[in-house]
C-alpha cells in the first residue's frame, strides 16, 4: 500500500490494530541525511518479553520488590513503513534491463511522468559506465574478472539457478542443468575444470562470440576470479586487427572472421551443390545445425558475387556464415569487397562529405542498395485530405508484408507502420 506521508500510514495501522484488538507502539526510526524519515517500525504493545532485573535485598531491612504491570508475551504483529524517497529504483516486466542493462521505454515514461530531469545511475548496468574498464584494470590488472561482468548482477543471479550437476566420463566434462527464470527454460552447461572449456545449449557463444550468463554462473560457482580467454571469440580481443594486418596487409581474410571458428564449422555443413545455366551461378545447399534449417547459397566463381536465402546481407550489410563457408570451401584467401555494404568501409564517410558537403544523402545510405531496392516495391499511392499526407503502400519482400508510409511533401514529415523510427530513431527502408 502507498500513503502520502508516514503519519497517514501510522494512523491507518492504528485503526487496523484497534479493529483487531491490540495496541501499537513505535519501535525504531531511521532517517535520511536531510532529516526526513527513511523507515519506521511499528510493533504490538505486547511485543517482546519482560526484563527481569536482579536486585539485592539482603542489606536493606524491610525492603519489598515493586510489582510492575508488564504484560509482554512476545507478540509478532509488526509492520515496517518504508519511504521510497531517494532510491529511485525501478523494474519492469519486459525485463530489458535484466537482458541488456539499460532502462526500457516504459521506465523512462514513468521517469518523465514523475518530473525527473535526469536518469538515475542505478538504471544503467556498470558495463555502460566510464568506471567499468577502470574497475577491471584496478582489480585484475587488465584481465576481465567474472565479478566485473555485471550481466550476473543481483537481478541476473535471481534469474539463474543451478538445478543439478552430473559428470560425463566420455569427455571429462561436468554436466550442469541451469534454470533460467528470465526465459523460463533449462539449459545444459558443459564445463571442464581442467581446461576451463565450456559450452551451453543456448548457443550464445556460437552466435555472438561471448559467454552467456549460464556459463558465467558456473564460473562464479567454481570460484574463478577471471574469465578464460577461450570464452571470447578472437574478434573481441586486441589481437584481432593485428592478425588481419600482418596476414593480409589490411585486407580482411576469410580465416580471420572467426564467426566460422571450430564451433561454427561444426554448425555449418555443405549438403549438395548444383549449377544454374541461366545466370552462371553455383547453387549450394548449406545445412545450419544451429538454426536446424537449410539455406541456398548462390555463388559466381567468376565475379565472386554471392547471395543467401537467410538474407543477412540484405538486413545488416555483412556476409553470413553460410556464404563464408562457401568462400572457405572454394579456397578464397580474402573476402570480396562486394560482400560488405559501403557503410562498413573506410570510404563511407569520405563519399558523403565530398558529395553533399557534410550532409547525408539518401543515395549514400546503402541500406537501400540494389538488393534492398529489389526487396522493397511501391504497390499503391493515395492521399489523405484530413492531414495532407500521402498514403503509400510499400511491399517488403524481405519480410513478406505490406507497410503503410505516410509522407507530407510540404513539411517532409513521414511515418511508417513498421515503427522502426519509434524503436531506434532512424528511418526505415520503406521511408527511404
Amino acid at each position: 500500500m502507498k500513503f502520502e506521508d508516514v503519519e497517514e500510514a501510522v494512523s491507518f495501522y492504528k485503526v487496523y490494530a484497534l479493529a483487531c484488538g491490540f495496541d501499537v507502539r513505535r519501535y525504531t526510526t531511521k532517517k535520511w541525511r536531510d532529516g526526513t524519515i527513511k523507515s519506521k517500525l511499528l510493533v504490538c504493545n505486547r511485543e517482546g518479553f519482560p526484563y527481569k532485573a536482579v536486585v539485592r535485598t539482603d542489606d536493606i531491612v524491610g525492603s519489598q520488590e515493586r510489582k510492575r504491570n508488564i504484560k509482554r508475551i512476545g507478540c509478532k504483529a509488526r509492520v515496517r513503513l518504508v519511504s521510497r524517497k531517494g532510491t529511485l529504483e525501478s523494474s519492469c516486466t519486459c525485463k530489458l534491463f535484466e537482458r541488456r542493462g539499460v532502462p526500457c521505454r516504459h521506465i523512462l515514461w514513468i521517469y518523465l511522468g514523475n518530473g525527473l530531469d535526469k536518469i538515475p545511475e542505478s538504471s544503467f548496468a556498470k558495463r555502460w559506465t566510464k568506471d567499468a574498464l577502470r574497475a577491471i584494470k584496478s582489480n585484475h590488472k587488465g584481465c576481465v574478472g567474472v565479478g566485473d561482468v555485471d550481466i550476473i548482477d543481483k537481478k541476473q543471479i535471481e534469474m539463474t539457478k543451478l538445478c543439478s550437476r552430473g559428470f560425463s566420463e566420455s569427455n571429462n566434462m561436468e554436466l550442469n542443468t541451469v534454470k533460467d527464470a528470465l526465459r523460463n527454460r533449462n539449459f545444459i552447461v558443459q564445463y571442464n575444470p581442467g581446461t576451463l572449456e565450456s559450452s551451453c545449449t543456448c548457443k550464445l557463444f556460437e552466435r555472438r562470440g561471448v559467454p552467456c550468463r549460464h556459463i558465467l554462473w558456473i564460473y562464479l560457482g567454481n570460484g574463478l576470479e577471471k574469465i578464460p580467454e577461450s570464452s571470447f571469440a578472437k574478434r573481441w580481443t586486441k589481437d584481432a586487427l593485428r592478425d588481419i594486418k600482418s596476414n593480409h596487409k589490411g585486407c580482411v581474410g576469410v580465416g580471420d572472421v572467426d564467426i566460422i571458428d571450430k564451433k561454427q564449422i561444426e554448425m555449418t555443413k555443405l549438403c549438395s551443390r548444383g549449377f544454374s545455366e541461366s545466370n552462371n551461378m553455383e547453387l549450394n545447399t548449406v545445412k545450419d545445425a544451429l538454426r536446424n534449417r537449410n539455406f541456398i547459397v548462390q555463388y559466381n566463381p567468376g565475379t565472386l558475387e554471392s547471395s543467401c536465402t537467410c538474407k543477412l546481407f540484405e538486413r545488416r550489410g555483412v556476409p553470413c556464415r553460410h556464404i563464408l563457408w562457401i568462400y572457405l570451401g572454394n579456397g578464397l584467401e580474402k573476402i570480396p569487397e562486394s560482400s560488405f555494404a559501403k557503410r562498413w568501409t573506410n570510404d563511407a564517410l569520405r563519399d558523403i562529405k565530398s558529395n553533399h558537403k557534410g550532409c547525408v544523402g539518401v543515395g549514400d545510405v546503402d541500406i537501400i542498395d540494389k538488393k534492398q531496392i529489389e526487396m522493397t516495391k511501391l504497390c499503391s499511392r493515395g492521399f489523405s485530405e484530413s492531414n495532407n499526407m500521402e498514403l503509400n503502400t510499400v511491399k517488403d519482400a524481405l519480410r513478406n508484408r505490406n507497410f503503410i508510409v505516410q509522407y507530407n511533401p510540404g513539411t517532409l514529415e513521414s511515418s511508417c507502420t513498421c515503427k522502426l523510427f519509434e524503436r531506434r530513431g532512424v528511418p526505415c527502408r520503406h521511408i527511404l
